[in-house]
């Protein structure tokens, strides 16, 4: 009886074997499911990431637009820059920006009040420049 009790203990019988095989198949396909969500769930979260970049670069840059114009005169003192408005806009216009920055809206620059305040603003801008943005005349007015 010794003899086959060492037997038993050093090999291990082919119904033993079978049954550890199927167990640690079993424990081997459970973790490959458990581990298959996690996959599939990086694989989206990826191919999602990638879509919505090239969805933000594809995207057009929003654009400031006057929708209307102020055909009052404004006094020149008040205005540091100026700028055309974007093609893409509805209406031409010309925007006035305050020396506090505030831009304000007034007709293209075929208007007379509107070409004198554009001159007014290069001479201001040229003063500016060749006193090196010193003094109250340059308050607001940005550096070139």
């Amino acid at each position: 009886m010794k003899i086959c009790e060492k037997k038993s203990r050093g090999f291990i019988s082919a119904n033993r074997f079978q049954l550890a095989f199927r167990e640690a198949s079993s424990s081997a396909s459970r973790a490959t499911a458990d581990m298959t969500p996690w996959g599939d769930a990086k694989l989206f979260f990826c191919i999602f990431f990638i879509i919505c970049c090239s969805a933000v670069t594809e995207a057009q840059v929003p654009v400031d637009c006057c929708l209307s114009v102020a055909n009052q005169p404004i006094d020149k003192r008040l205005i540091a820059d100026y700028r055309e408005q974007a093609k893409a806009c509805s209406i031409d216009a010309t925007i006035l920006v305050t020396r506090h920055g505030r831009k304000l809206c007034a007709p293209t620059k075929e208007e007379r009040w509107v070409k004198d305040v554009m001159k007014h603003v290069d001479h201001l801008k040229k003063r500016c420049k060749n006193q090196k943005y010193q003094g109250n005349h340059c308050f607001g007015v940005k550096r070139e």
